[in-house]
């Protein structure tokens, strides 16, 4: 039976403010983005790496990403 768990893909999106260790410095935005089935994980410096990793492992596995 296909059910639509078989066509679906979970990642977990985590982001952070990272302090500098200069004195009076801005802290900076940091992330992870996880496949929740392989636990592969990738670190992240902006948004548009959370876009490259799931489009990156979903053509990876021979299926056709979502047009976004």
């Amino acid at each position: 039976m296909n059910t639509n768990e078989d066509n679906t893909q979970a990642f977990i999106v985590r982001f952070w403010l990272e302090p500098r260790e200069l004195e009076n410095a801005r802290p900076i935005w940091r992330g992870v983005v996880e496949h929740v089935a392989s636990g592969r994980r990738h670190h992240l410096k902006n948004l548009e790496e959370v876009k490259q990793f799931i489009m990156s492992y979903l053509l990876g596995k021979g299926l056709m990403p979502p047009n976004i």
